[in-house]
């Protein structure tokens, strides 16, 4: 018994000890299944190839899309990604911030180009540059002479499908080792989604980013970041260093693509953006449960009917189960983004569910965003190697003595040839002045102006008729009679006649000078500031591009999802935006919604342009319905074409304002009343 014993005891500790040495599968496999039929478990050497070719073109594929960025000097270099085949690159704004107003780029083709900056978020650390095509050094090897430079952009991928694990690509710039701008490419997984990375003081803020274990060195920052199809998931910033030195450590973060996608049409406007606030608190309750804790009673959200206590159970369609969640999905917005909210309020055993649509607020103020820019982003960049006073002095000359040489090292050397490539440049280039125009509280507001006439351009509402003219309209509503009616717009006054009622509003440019009628209130402002729009266009008006916007509320015609373009300004005292449908290229676009805010406390009115038909004089809405404070307003039916109005016979008015004589009674009509058209509008939200 004792031998036996002995035996056991050194077989168990020798099968023990087999993993050590790697060889306990093949003996287990050996003792235990050599009378099973053996298993192949390797791969064929053909399909590890067909892999292996399979990844090789893929990188290659990725390879053109990244993009070295460096100041004029050529020193501090970032990364950055093209996003369009006309030379948009998407990158940090802490990688463009040294640069200033433009800066130097190398492609993998081996070409030098200038770029110049478009727009900022130094809230997320996202920043937009355009390349501009003409060649500063090098040959480019992928153009036919005469033919314009078209780059070639990465593929947008949907960064919400990430999951942990996934294998993911890095491509950029680590430590300037790009001598001939072809990418370092580094591999690693997805260590977590959805993460939070707290910002310096109230910028450079990454919500909802990804985790990555591949290297994310200095250098790196503004670069790529594929999943294993090659498309972009997001642009790498934030890395961990080892105490001793500034080396990863295996914990990178990139911005989301999907945060990007809501601010990119904002950066292409050339703005300087800011994130944005809910004006709201949003804390745990007893059962970890994210409820209204405190709320800013002027804020847009307590004016649509949210309150304290009250527990949110979406976010622009997201699922929200802590108040971290709201603080992760809030993060990824940019301000003046209109999202629905889903909450719930309870009153003891009973439970009602809302969804209301909430236009963001700002966490910074425009004066608060224009000093930060003032003061982190020069328009220009002095010499380095100039004093301070810029006086031209050697800095290390001191005394009288003789500069300090360099010491030479083959390191210096290659340093050197780079600085060589990218010299420095005391004078802003001709080319890039082409396309820089500076405009308070704007980063570039050329772009901005692009935008605004490529919208303009596509639209087709504009109205051929110019002047003073008319058009019959049939109303429906509770605050004015169900009645045909006739507006009239003249020189700084608008005119809205009926058989049993004339409103008279004059305001000479000037829409707060006289108060509104208060049988109409805003609607002859809102129709007038149509009109002006449509005839003059939209810079006589002074407004600007803001960029992509869902509507303010939405029916069964429009999609949550649905994104339109928005020019905004302030016009004779009056905050307006103007909604404009997205098309195809080529295709005409519509006026969908205009927005009226008196700021006044209360919300915006509304005014809702639907089918949009042709006509003699141009493109005109079959309807138009009007909101205030969130109801049905009235509703204008227009069914005639416009008229001049010397041809109407128009009563001029008194001095008392009133209205002497009639021109003629104007078409019939019949429409259903207000009441029953926010009733229609009610059952269609809940049905939602």
């Amino acid at each position: 018994m004792k031998r036996k014993s002995f035996f056991s005891a050194i077989f168990s500790l020798f099968a023990l000890s087999l993993p050590v040495f790697g060889l306990g599968e093949v003996f287990f496999s050996a003792f235990v299944s050599a009378n099973e039929p053996e298993v192949s478990l390797k791969v064929p050497l053909e399909k590890l190839k067909e892999e292996e070719r399979a990844q090789i073109q893929l990188l290659e594929r990725l390879t053109p899309s990244l993009v070295a960025i460096y100041p004029r000097d050529g020193s501090s270099g970032g990364s950055g990604v093209l996003i369009s085949d006309d030379g948009f690159v998407l990158t940090n704004f802490h990688v463009v911030q040294p640069c200033g107003t433009w800066m130097k780029c190398g492609l993998s083709d081996g070409c030098v180009y200038h770029a110049v900056v478009v727009g900022l978020d130094p809230v997320g650390d996202a920043a937009l540059i355009r390349i501009l095509p003409e060649v500063q050094a090098g040959v480019p090897n992928d153009r036919k002479e005469g033919e314009p430079k078209r780059f070639i952009p990465a593929v947008f991928g949907d960064s919400d499908a990430v999951r942990q694990g996934d294998p993911v690509w890095v491509l950029g710039n680590p430590f300037g080792f790009q001598e001939d701008f072809s990418p370092t490419i580094s591999q690693g997984i997805v260590s977590g989604t959805h993460r939070y990375q707290f910002p310096a003081g109230t910028f450079l803020e990454y919500a909802d980013c990804i985790q990555v274990d591949a290297p994310v060195n200095p250098g790196n920052s503004g670069g790529p970041l594929f999943n294993a199809n090659g498309e972009l998931i997001g642009i790498n910033g934030r890395c961990s260093f080892e105490k001793r030195g500034r080396i990863n450590v295996g914990v990178g973060y990139a911005i989301s693509s999907n945060q990007l996608r809501f601010f990119l049409s904002h950066l292409r406007a050339g703005r300087l953006l800011d994130h944005a606030t809910l004006g709201a608190r949003i804390a745990s309750d007893s059962l970890g449960r994210p409820r209204v804790d405190e709320l800013l009673e002027d804020s847009e959200a307590a004016l649509r009917g949210l309150d304290i206590q009250d527990r949110i159970l979406s976010f622009g369609n997201r699922p929200i189960l802590t108040a971290n969640d709201f603080k992760n999905a809030l993060g990824i917005y940019p301000k003046g983004w209109i999202v629905p909210i889903e909450f719930a309020r309870e009153s003891g055993n009973s439970r009602e569910t809302h969804t209301i649509r909430v236009r963001l607020d700002g966490v910074h103020s425009n004066a608060e965003l224009r000093e930060f820019l003032a003061h982190a982003f020069p328009d220009d960049q002095k010499d380095p190697m100039k004093n301070p006073d810029g006086k031209g002095e050697d800095p290390l000359k001191k005394d009288g003595q003789q500069p300090i040489p360099p010491m030479q090292t083959p390191e210096m050397e290659e340093m050197q040839k780079m600085a060589e490539v990218f010299a420095f440049l005391n004078e802003t280039p001709p080319e890039i002045e082409a396309v820089y125009e500076k405009r308070d509280g704007f980063v570039n507001f050329y772009f901005n102006r692009l935008e605004m006439e490529r919208i303009w351009k596509a639209s087709a509402a504009a109205f051929t008729a110019d002047g003073e003219f008319t058009f019959p309209a049939h109303l429906a509503g509770k605050n004015l009679a169900e009645q045909p009616i006739r507006i009239e717009f003249l020189e700084g006054k608008t005119l809205l006649k009926s058989e049993s009622l004339d409103i008279l509003w004059e305001h000479d440019g000037d829409f707060t000078r006289q108060p509104t009628p208060p049988e109409s209130q805003y609607l002859l402002p809102g129709l007038t500031l149509w009109k002006e729009l449509m005839q003059h266009g939209p810079e006589a008006l002074g407004l600007t591009c803001f960029g992509e916007s869902p509507l303010p509320f939405t029916d069964g015609n429009t999609q949550d999802e649905e994104l339109f373009d928005v020019l905004e300004g302030n016009v004779g005292g009056l905050d307006v935006r103007f909604f404009f449908t997205k098309s195809p290229q080529n295709q005409p676009v519509e006026l969908r919604q205009l927005e009226l805010d008196p700021m006044d406390g209360a919300l915006p009115w509304e005014f809702r342009f639907e089918n949009w038909r042709k006509t003699p004089e141009g493109f005109w809405p079959e309807k138009i319905q009007i909101f205030a404070n969130g109801t049905i307003f009235e509703t204008l039916t227009l069914e005639n074409e416009i008229s001049r109005t010397s041809e109407t016979k128009t009563a001029l008015p008194t001095e008392n304002g009133a209205i002497s004589g009639k021109d003629g009674a104007a078409p019939k009509m019949s429409l259903s009343s207000a009441e029953e058209q926010n009733a229609n509008i009610q059952n269609t939200e809940t049905a939602k």
